[in-house]
């Protein structure tokens, strides 16, 4: 498939923007990459092992971009933008801006807001893919293949532009699908910020126990609370900003979520041996259905 973007910026070089980087330059796409990062580490890593052509503190280097990714935490784009939108606006030649970020909705909007003005195009996009480790050192080639990406476009994007997004994740072998912004954050609020607080909360509540206990707990977990909890060594800032950003629907989850276990709670204590075996079967064979 033919590549519509032919040199791509991005800015923030960590595990997800570097792993684009490196996932572009690894397959031989014929795409020039730009990087910009505030770690001038990371850009030297980058520079190093090939993941981009050019590197920069300052958004200079992407002046000849076709389309920008923002790979930075979400609520890094409030200053983000107005500054990139500064830059943008001397250019002749105006890229399409788009992103990496767990949290649509709203910020879709606000980008929308600060770069139409200047007839820059944002659409955002989400690919579902990562892990619990953070920086470029850390980038996965091919991390986006056989992975959804969601692209959540609005009214103001041009069909063009959507069709040359979907083209472009193709040929990173990823699957591109298309989602409303706010419809996006209310299924990812479920499937995918939940669990990251609960894994979160579940390390927590251990500490928490081996404090008030008097023994340290974790010398006793085994691979099932390690394998549960791996998604607790996330990025901690990475994700209190989705978690802050998605307020809303998170919120709403975590009530169903909190109803779910004082059911679980309920059937515990007063000994209901048959209901607390069904709903425990019935969950088994619900998840039995996820490949």
């Amino acid at each position: 498939m033919k590549n519509p973007f032919k040199k791509i910026g991005i800015i923030g070089l960590g595990l997800i923007g570097g792993s684009l980087a490196k996932t572009i330059k690894g397959n031989n796409l014929n795409i020039k990459v730009f990087g910009v990062d505030i770690n001038k580490k990371a850009l030297e890593y980058g520079l190093r092992y090939n993941f981009i052509d050019e590197g920069s503190t300052s958004y200079e280097v992407l002046k000849e971009a076709d389309i920008i990714f923002l790979a930075i935490p979400v609520k890094s784009y409030y200053k983000v933008l107005p500054l990139l939108k500064d830059f943008l606006k001397t250019l002749d030649k105006k890229p399409i801006v788009s992103d990496l970020g767990s949290v649509k909705g709203h910020l879709v909007e606000f980008a929308q807001d600060v770069l139409s003005p200047i007839n820059v195009e944002f659409i955002g996009a989400h690919p579902i893919a990562g892990n619990e480790k953070s920086g470029i050192e850390n980038a996965i080639f091919n991390l986006y293949k056989n992975k959804l990406t969601i692209i959540t476009p609005t009214e103001k994007n041009k069909k063009e532009t959507i069709e040359n997004m979907i083209a472009f994740w193709k040929n990173l072998d990823s699957h591109p699908i298309i989602m409303d912004p706010y419809f996006h954050d209310l299924v990812f609020a479920s499937v995918s910020h939940l669990p990251h607080l609960v894994a979160y909360a579940l390390v927590d509540t251990i500490k928490r126990l081996s404090k008030e206990e008097k023994i340290n707990l974790f010398e006793f977990v085994g691979a099932g609370f390690k394998d549960f909890t791996r998604i607790a060594a996330s990025d901690p800032t990475m994700w209190k900003d989705i978690f802050l950003e998605n307020k809303k629907n998170i919120l709403k989850v975590l009530d169903v979520f909190l109803k779910v276990l004082n059911y679980y709670k309920k059937l515990i204590e007063e000994d209901k041996e048959k209901e607390l075996f069904d709903v425990l079967n019935k969950t088994a064979s619900e998840r039995r259905k996820l490949s």
